[in-house]
């Protein structure tokens, strides 16, 4: 016997395939009516009182594709090339029976590009032709920290990868020189590629906190220095974030201003340019510095000014 089945219509989530047919082999007859086995098998046991099953059944179908996964996440540097793929999948990785629009969406963070090393014109949907299963592409974060991104198609289930963009967050230089007693800003915090000038944004706001050793006052957040605090925040979109210090010991005294995280995911920091030293100013006009060092340009010398 012969079975034809037929795809009569599309169902949500499942993808329509060409006719496909079930020879039900040979034998399987009996008394009170036996039925062949489906999957192709030959020979088949009578069955008494009806309904035995002859023959050897045949290997499972993966059966049409219900869903796109996306494939590429881990941690890498911000603003780096790479690799991710996108596949159709029903039981197992399945072939498409005709060409699947795949439209990918990564926030305003992320780029997907066809051509190697993230080259030409952005694009935001790739195709999986007739008969593929996989497409292999590039993608790069314009932002560091936890990211995202997902695949969807019509009449399939979406997939998302997640994914941490890194950077290394610093000072902005590596020593300022305060007005003995007085508010002033330092160097900006700045979040960068790794090994890199390339200054990358925050995708969502992030926190760090600011140890700051005495004599100083401390450090503040504001251009008044009114709120004294010992954390500064990079806001969403920016890639830096301005520090202001303030002194409360005498000219000439030094301190460092010390970086460490409330730790955003994807963040690190370079061994010796989390930090930026302080110096409060002396002034040629009679005031000392300590320990009777020289006043040399505004800054306490450790010797005899140059």
């Amino acid at each position: 016997m012969r079975v034809i089945l037929l795809c009569g219509a599309v169902l949500a989530g499942c993808q329509c395939g060409p006719a496909a047919e079930v020879d039900g082999g040979t034998g399987g007859g009996a008394t009170g009516g036996g039925f062949a086995a489906t999957g192709g098998g030959s020979g088949g046991g009578a069955a008494t009182g009806g309904g035995g099953v002859g023959g050897s059944g045949g290997g499972i179908d993966a059966g049409p594709p219900n869903r796109v996964q996306i494939y590429g996440g881990g941690s890498f540097p911000a603003r780096s090339c790479q690799q991710i793929t996108v596949r159709s999948v029903g039981l197992t990785t399945t072939p498409v029976f005709a060409d699947t629009l795949v439209s990918l969406d990564g926030g305003p963070w992320v780029e997907f590009f066809d051509g190697t090393n993230c080259s030409g014109t952005p694009t935001n949907a790739v195709t999986l032709q007739a008969g593929m299963s996989m497409y292999e592409f590039r993608f790069r974060a314009n932002a560091y920290g936890a990211l995202s991104a997902e695949a969807s198609a019509a009449m399939l289930d979406s997939g998302i990868m997640t994914f941490t963009s890194e950077v290394e967050v610093l000072f902005d230089g590596d020593r300022t020189v305060l007005p003995a007693a007085a508010c002033f800003p330092t160097h900006d915090v700045k979040a960068v590629v790794p090994f890199s000038t390339t200054e990358v944004p925050a995708a969502v706001p992030s926190r760090f906190t600011l140890i700051t050793s005495l004599p100083f006052g401390g450090s503040s957040t504001d251009a008044g220095c009114t709120n004294s605090q010992f954390e500064v925040t990079m806001a969403a979109g920016s890639a830096r974030a301005p520090v202001y210090a303030f002194s409360s010991g005498s000219a000439g005294a030094t301190a460092t201003l010390t970086l460490s995280p409330v730790l955003p995911p994807g963040v690190r920091f370079p061994t010796n340019l989390s930090r930026v030293n302080l110096y409060a100013q002396c002034l040629p006009t009679g005031v000392s510095c300590d320990g009777g060092a020289a006043c040399c340009g505004g800054a306490c010398a450790t010797g005899a000014c140059p």
